[in-house]
């Protein structure tokens, strides 16, 4: 699997504030969300990563909607495109404005909302987004990605990577004893400590 640079690199997307969504924070009120398991579960199950995309695109629903999602822990906050926002009203519900910023960082200003999100038998419930256009991602996709899930939304969670397969699967559990702890892993890189935490890079 290609890393998550490289591939924006090749597609031209670290030039434009659509590659990742980074919302600047520290001005703003942006509550952590709300999780939970459905049928008495303690994890969403195992979700297929598409496997027409080589990066982690899974299905989910948002606010009752089938869409597509890209799991990246290299955006801090999650980010859902215009249309999709659009098609679900938001526009008319939209919270505070943001500044979001592309792995470049030049500045995009656009506006925040509340979802719910359905990954097999999990669930988000109130995550704050920022409303973007995400339609350059869709050129790694089989589809459209109408969901950029970041940092604020996946640290809720402990991830469960299978990369076995032509292409792989992805379970997101509930945190708790026995799980693996957001401890740093050591690890050395010609001679350097390279540790950080286990991640899509």
């Amino acid at each position: 699997m290609p890393t998550r640079r490289s591939l924006l690199a090749k597609l031209g997307l670290l030039a434009g504030s659509a590659a990742v969504a980074v919302v600047v924070r520290d001005r703003l009120v942006w509550p952590r969300p709300e999780i939970g398991f459905g049928d008495g579960a303690d994890g969403s199950g195992w979700l297929a990563l598409s496997p027409a995309a080589p990066l982690p695109i899974v299905p989910v629903q948002v606010n009752g909607v089938l869409a597509q999602a890209l799991l990246d822990t290299g955006a801090e906050a999650s980010a859902l495109d215009r249309a999709l926002g659009d098609q679900l009203g938001l526009g008319e519900t939209a919270l505070l404005p943001v500044v979001a910023f592309g792995v470049n960082g030049a500045p995009k200003v656009g506006r925040s909302a509340s979802i719910a999100v359905s990954l097999g038998r999990a669930s988000l419930r109130s995550l704050r987004v920022a409303v973007l256009d995400l339609g350059p991602i869709a050129q790694v996709s089989p589809g459209p990605v109408a969901l950029i899930l970041g940092l604020d939304a996946l640290s809720a969670f402990v991830l469960d990577l299978d990369l076995r397969g032509e292409a792989g699967r992805v379970a997101l559990l509930r945190p708790g004893p026995g799980r693996p702890s957001q401890a740093r892993s050591p690890c050395r890189a010609n001679g350097a400590d390279a540790s950080s935490r286990p991640g899509f890079r």
